[in-house]
């Protein structure tokens, strides 16, 4: 018997991928009493793309589902040893939930990360190569373990460390206005969460379900369930991919997600939008529904400016800012869709001006919180490549 990490399984769940597409072709062009399994509980299609597929059919329990999804995993993946007890395994009331393990960061990096990973536009389609589509917010159907496993796999990637999961287990419906009928219905639901340095609250990031915030754990569950009493949850690491991944001890799935949606949801969302009488161009480019370009809201001090490709502009100016105590220097930097524009914190150090953080990915968007003495400050905004209007969101400690 073989033992298969999931970072190991990519290579056979991408073809798994390929020999189960088939099928959802001849359900969409079957009649309507061939096609009653392929469709969920809110009218969509189910992913039969993917075996962790969060859709509920219609009329269909919790424990229905369930069983359906153990019968299509069981099949795939007959041959490997589970290591230690998977999501679906290890849930429990909400009332015994153990947080103890969740991540703590600062409410500015909570905000920060929720807005910079809802926002950034990193991925295409076969048939759009030139259209950068940010994470699948916009299609709630399914697909939660995909786009939670893509704003972890942002946060290792931008240097923070990966958020746990938390999973949700029961007959969860939810009301939203990114489906025709009102609201899309599962039999799981799995989100990122950290809790706040501040408060000790756990936060979710959830931009499929809250757009413009991270909300509390349990307002999150409400918003599922009208009683905490009916749901189940399951406190997970980072790379806790699936209802069936291994609670604890994973490995990376990212190239999973990344299959899942550009093969699949990002399809299915540009579809939505236009069957919802939206201009998917403009919602799913640079006019989302939460606001502005796709730039991040800004709770502190707006900056704009525009950049010829290779040159460098300085926020608030040349001679920076005074902060007159210790504490965290944040910033959100939005570039023009396509560009590379990076993002830079100096100090004063008596003499001259001296780099004390970056963020430089390659991307346009980008983001830095620094901890800092009193002093001198500034930001430089340099564009790597591209050219074009830019918006910095700046704090400092109060």
């Amino acid at each position: 018997m073989r033992v298969i990490h999931n970072r190991l399984r990519m290579k056979a769940h991408v073809v798994a991928v390929i020999a189960v597409m088939l099928p959802v072709a001849a359900c969409v062009q079957a009649s309507d009493e061939q096609v009653d399994e392929s469709v969920g509980a809110s009218g969509s299609e189910l992913s039969a793309a993917d075996e962790n597929s969060a859709a509920r059919f219609a009329n269909e329990t919790y424990e229905a589902a369930a069983r359906r999804h153990d019968v299509r995993y069981r099949t795939n993946h007959k041959d490997e040893f589970q290591l230690g007890p998977t999501a679906k395994d290890s849930q429990v009331p909400v009332s015994q939930a153990d947080m103890s393990g969740v991540p703590t960061w600062s409410d500015a990096d909570i905000l920060a990360h929720f807005e910079k990973s809802r926002d950034l536009r990193f991925m295409t389609t076969s048939n759009r190569p030139t259209f950068q589509r940010r994470i699948s917010w916009l299609y709630p159907d399914d697909g939660c373990f995909a786009r939670a496993e893509l704003v972890n796999a942002k946060a290792a990637e931008w240097g923070k460390g990966r958020p746990y999961h938390l999973f949700s287990f029961g007959n969860l419906t939810v009301r939203t206005n990114n489906h025709p009928n009102g609201s899309v219905s599962w039999w799981y639901h799995t989100v990122p969460i950290v809790k706040s340095a501040s408060s000790g609250e756990i936060m979710v990031l959830d931009a499929a379900l809250d757009a413009k915030k991270p909300i509390p754990w349990k307002t999150w569950l409400l918003m599922q369930v009208s009683n905490l009493n009916n749901v189940k949850v399951s406190v997970c690491d980072g790379n806790a991919y699936g209802p069936s991944s291994s609670c604890f001890g994973s490995g990376s799935a990212t190239s999973s997600a990344l299959s899942a949606e550009e093969g699949t949801y990002l399809q299915r969302e540009w579809d939505r939008q236009t069957s919802l009488g939206r201009d998917p161009n403009k919602v799913l480019g640079d006019s989302p529904p939460w606001g502005g370009g796709g730039t991040p809201s800004c709770d502190g001090t707006s900056y704009t400016g525009n950049l010829a490709s290779g040159a460098s502009a300085l926020q608030p100016g040349t001679d920076g800012y005074t902060s007159g105590g210790s504490g965290t220097h944040s910033a959100q930097l939005a570039g023009p869709s396509g560009t590379d524009f990076d993002l830079f914190l100096e100090s004063w150090n008596g003499s001259a001006w001296a780099q004390v953080s970056k963020s430089d990915g390659s991307t346009n968007n980008e983001s830095i919180s620094y901890p800092g003495n009193a002093g001198k400050y500034r930001w430089r905004v340099t564009s790597y490549s591209g050219s074009g209007e830019y918006t910095l969101c700046a704090k400092r400690p109060q």
